[in-house]
């Protein structure tokens, strides 16, 4: 193996569609494995002192997520009367203020909200761990609004059970 075989290896991973961290990370790893083979006597010392990685900008500047204008006109589509449009609606909000993921919105019970103190509690699906938020009005009126006309009749109270949000992703 010669340093110009790993230039055109690297070349053709980065014309065939890699992102600068990844070849980065090829590179370092290449590193390590041809420091490994000179030192076992396989190869030269100068094929892993001649492996060099591209500059990888800290922050790219490309937004991670829509703007906030365009969140808010996803939000005020989603501003009809039908129990499937008032569950949405407050999905939306869960998902867009709190930055939560849909499995934990559909995790969430009555019983996670404290109404009184303005709170609520979600499980995050990632770490476990419980986190506690701070419930803004406008999205209080909009989970209100779904339980009082968008959650179907069941037979357990309106005000304790889950949500009943799993499954209903897929009418």
């Amino acid at each position: 193996v010669r340093i110009r075989d790993i230039d055109e290896y690297i070349e053709a991973k980065r014309t065939g569609g890699w992102k600068p961290r990844t070849v980065a990370s090829q590179c370092s790893i290449l590193r390590r494995f041809f420091r490994y083979a000179a030192a076992r006597g396989w190869t030269s010392v100068r094929i892993a002192a001649g492996i060099r990685s591209p500059r990888v900008p800290r922050y790219d500047g490309a937004p991670k997520g829509p703007c906030w204008k365009d969140v808010r006109r996803l939000l005020a589509a989603t501003s009809g009367t039908s129990p499937r449009e008032t569950r949405t609606r407050a999905m939306l909000f869960l998902c867009s203020i709190y930055a939560l993921r849909a499995s934990e919105v559909m995790k969430l019970t009555l019983d996670d909200f404290d109404w009184f103190n303005e709170t609520f509690l979600v499980r995050r699906a990632k770490q476990g761990r419980i986190q506690q938020f701070p419930l803004q009005f406008e999205v209080g009126e909009v989970i209100l609004n779904y339980l009082r006309n968008g959650r179907p009749t069941c037979k357990v109270s309106v005000w304790s059970g889950p949500f009943l949000w799993v499954g209903w992703f897929y009418e």
